[in-house]
């Protein structure tokens, strides 16, 4: 009982006050309420009217307030970044340990130990800020581009956990534990809705400074220049244009005896700007004879000319998306860097005109409409599938599809909040925050695309109990949520009860 009531997880204030706004969006659910003690049909059809009034003018606001003030945009960014550091560091300790960190599945102790003793300069048998300090700077030599005072500040509260500034060997390997089990959590969602979100902020910018020129070798821009007839290496696909790279090998060899020579290769580097890229022109050949002759005889037959030029074009491409990624999360610490500075800055309107913002209220409403369209024949399918496999409708309704849309999300959400402590309140705070911003969507998405139905077709309203079961769970998760930061360990068997109480009354009333 005492762990029931001194263990939990913390939130900020801010996580209370999207929930308050989740709180509001039960707002048409509450007009709704109010249509069974209505017995006239005008009167009812005025009532469907009046919610969905009510509804779409919150879906407005709400999209207005995240372009006036993006408070919750900005919380859904910083989950983002902080999913971000964690991905980068679990790779950097991947790489420090040659590919042997996980030993039947779990970390290695032996080979986390050995990473504490790397980075303990001093040996003093703990890393200070300073040492930790060069770790973050580490990471930065990575594909994605880290924030350091980010870094520094949330991986210092992760690891140091008496908060004496100094990480002894026991922090270190729980903190790394900690990190390697939320990295295993899905991130897809994550990344695909970062994908939305960042992509005004950074699409013309990628077009301006990624370059191929800058990216493949100088000895493969060579290659490109060379292809005969104008062809490039790669198709329009961006697949490898094998027919081109079959000729340029033709092309080199000039004594036809379908073998490349050093000499003959040599003519790939003539034009190359040795001493610009501080390299030696005799190593220059011996680098591609390395990378191309793989039977060792000292001349490339054209297979291996192929199998050469096709790894170059992958590792080109690989630095490409690797350079994007820098870029991108560079944008994402400039925003929010830039949001905590000017929260009050009023917004600019210019963003209004770009193509980006046109193209999201496009999608908004395209998607809006065919979960209008679509949504009648889900249910008639969903119904037939019931019956075909003699199953009840209620059961395959509320139980197997919801937790077919929901599982991924409610399995990243558990298994992060699990490896959060009582004394780190970031990572529950942007997982509750992510999950109330979705149900807030959820409810006013799927009110206003129900009421916009029932009124344009004139249909009846029969849908009382499963508002009243759904208000029920909202407001008391919401209310929590807003006048409370702390989650003991009992809140959550409540939270638990909720769902499976949820569908009993739905039964019993239907």
């Amino acid at each position: 009982m005492k762990d029931l009531k001194s263990t939990g997880i913390i939130t900020n204030d801010l996580t209370g006050y999207i929930a308050g706004v989740m709180f509001l969006s039960l707002a048409p659910f509450i007009i709704m309420l109010f249509i069974d003690i209505i017995s006239s049909s005008v009167g009812k059809r005025i009532t469907i009217l009046v919610a969905l009034i009510v509804s779409v003018t919150l879906l407005l606001s709400y999209f207005a307030y995240q372009m006036w003030n993006p408070l919750i945009q900005e919380k859904c960014l910083e989950y983002i970044r902080y999913e971000n550091l964690v991905k980068v560091f679990v790779e950097h300790i991947q790489r420090q340990a040659r590919g042997n960190l996980f030993k039947d599945g779990r970390p290695d102790i032996n080979v986390l130990k050995g990473l504490f003793t790397k980075a303990d300069k001093d040996r003093s048998n703990s890393i200070t800020l300073t040492e930790l300090e060069e770790l973050v700077n580490q990471l930065e030599s990575g594909k994605v581009k880290v924030d350091s005072n980010f870094a520094l500040s949330t991986l210092s509260r992760i690891f140091d956990k008496n908060g004496d500034e100094r990480i002894n060997e026991e922090e270190f390997i729980e903190g790394c534990k900690k990190l390697i089990r939320e990295s295993k959590g899905d991130s897809t969602s994550i990344k695909k809705y970062f994908d939305e979100v960042v992509k005004a902020y950074t699409e013309g910018q990628q077009k301006e400074v990624v370059k191929i020129q800058e990216l493949m070798p100088r000895v493969l821009t060579q290659i490109q220049n060379q292809a005969i007839e104008s062809e490039g290496l790669l198709k329009d696909d961006g697949s490898p244009n094998i027919e081109a790279i079959k000729r340029l090998f033709h092309k080199l060899d000039d004594d036809q005896n379908s073998y490349l020579t050093p000499s003959e290769l040599e003519k790939l580097t003539e034009n190359v700007k040795i001493r610009e890229a501080h390299l030696d022109h005799q190593g220059s050949i011996e680098e591609i004879i390395k990378d191309f002759d793989q039977n060792k005889d000292n001349k490339i037959d054209e297979n291996e000319f192929l199998d050469g030029v096709k790894y170059w074009l992958r590792n080109a491409k690989r630095s490409t998306e690797e350079l994007q990624d820098k870029m991108i999360w560079g944008e994402v610490d400039k925003f929010l860097d830039e949001a905590k500075r000017e929260k009050h800055k009023r917004f600019d309107y210019s963003l209004v005109l770009k193509g980006a913002f046109c193209k999201s209220v496009l999608q908004v409403i395209l998607g809006t409409a065919i979960l209008t369209l679509c949504a009648d024949p889900l249910m008639d399918n969903i119904i037939r599938l019931a019956n075909a496999i003699g199953m009840p409708s209620f059961f395959l309704s509320f139980i197997i599809v919801p937790l077919a849309i929901n599982a991924r999300t409610a399995i990243t959400a558990i298994s992060l909040l699990s490896s959060t402590s009582q004394q780190s309140s970031t990572t529950s705070s942007l997982t509750f925050s992510e999950i109330y911003v979705r149900v807030i969507l959820n409810n006013i998405m799927g009110m206003s695309t129900v009421l916009f139905v029932l009124y344009a077709k004139d249909l009846t309203w029969e849908y009382s109990v499963e508002v009243l079961t759904s208000m029920v769970v909202c407001a008391v998760t919401g209310l929590f949520a807003f006048v409370r930061t702390t989650y003991p360990l009992w809140t959550c068997i409540i939270a638990f009860l909720l769902y499976p109480i949820s569908l009993v009354l739905l039964y019993l009333f239907h």
